[in-house]
């Protein structure tokens, strides 16, 4: 049975998430539950009393050429492993796009398992790259770099940063307020950069465990920035490792480092025919349609 959360369905949720995502940190589970999940609309399937099956649907303001688009964002995938391979997806993914096709131009969501949302439409539209960054190739001294920040100053270097792009998601302060929450999880923590005039010019948000040092988002203004901050967070560690957008060429900075590609975010048009009278263009794939972006993608949100 397809119904929506009430109220008392929120533990056998959270019990289902632990279950279907043994990869993911309980406290990042928790952290979800107490802070994200209510902004959501989710739906779940129902068999022999217990929930077997979730997916949750969130709003988010996306630019796309020149525009600010409200898209939705299909996230909390899961289902109980004994119960896999039997349709229940396929029943939520149904209702979950009728009702984001009558609401939303544009639906995305994380590439995880590229091979559940392909058949309905869906097409990978940004891929990050992962490097790894060698502790001798870091040979500058990370001056200007503390942990001292106001929240609006890394609000606003994201936004000067992101005028290079385009399919970002637009953050507040209270997006922020949530992030800086979510990245202290775990041993982790927010590095910050500046320049001269002492005006913010980059931040990275880090995890230092078990002798690895992993960079998740880095925003900066200028290459100083972003190898300061580089420098920084490998410390004493043997390397740092540090993911950023396709289009992003950090080979330019060093030249020993590949970058491995993955998957990142998949997205789907729901209305081919209000799309192109919208841009006034033919799309007919949405691989074709994120392609009159003028400007590289770059979206780093996971949920």
């Amino acid at each position: 049975m397809i119904k929506d959360i009430q109220k008392e369905d929120l533990e056998g949720i959270r019990a289902l998430w632990y279950q279907s995502h043994p990869e993911q940190q309980q406290e990042y589970i928790d952290f979800y539950f107490q802070n994200e999940f209510f902004k959501t609309h989710c739906i779940v399937c129902e068999q022999d009393g217990r929930i077997i099956s979730s997916l949750a649907m969130k709003e988010h303001v996306m630019s796309f050429l020149n525009r600010k688009l409200l898209v939705s964002y299909l996230e909390g995938v899961a289902t109980l492993p004994d119960y896999r391979r039997r349709g229940h997806m396929h029943e939520l993914m149904n209702v979950a796009l009728d009702e984001v096709s009558h609401n939303h131009l544009i639906t995305l969501t994380r590439a995880l398992n590229p091979k559940i949302f392909e058949p309905y439409g869906f097409e990978t539209v940004c891929y990050h790259k992962f490097y790894t960054i060698s502790r001798r190739h870091l040979d500058i001294a990370a001056s200007g770099v503390s942990h001292q920040y106001d929240i609006q100053e890394l609000l606003d270097v994201y936004e000067e940063y992101t005028k290079h792009f385009d399919g970002c998601i637009q953050r507040d302060i209270a997006y922020y307020r949530r992030f800086v929450e979510r990245s202290m999880l775990q041993n982790g923590n927010i590095c910050v950069c500046r320049d001269a005039k002492g005006n913010l010019s980059g931040y990275a948000a880090y995890h230092r465990m078990d002798e690895q040092a992993e960079i998740h988002e880095i925003i900066y203004l200028d290459s100083a920035s972003f190898m300061k901050l580089a420098a920084y967070v490998c410390g004493n560690e043997d390397e740092v490792s540090v993911q950023v957008s396709q289009a992003e060429r950090i080979e330019m900075l060093f030249p020993l480092a590949i970058g491995k590609r993955q998957r990142f975010l998949m997205a789907r048009i729901n209305n081919y025919e209000l799309f192109n009278k919208l841009f006034n263009t033919k799309a007919e794939t949405v691989t074709e349609a994120f392609a009159l972006m003028k400007k590289p993608i770059m979206n780093n949100e996971y949920y």
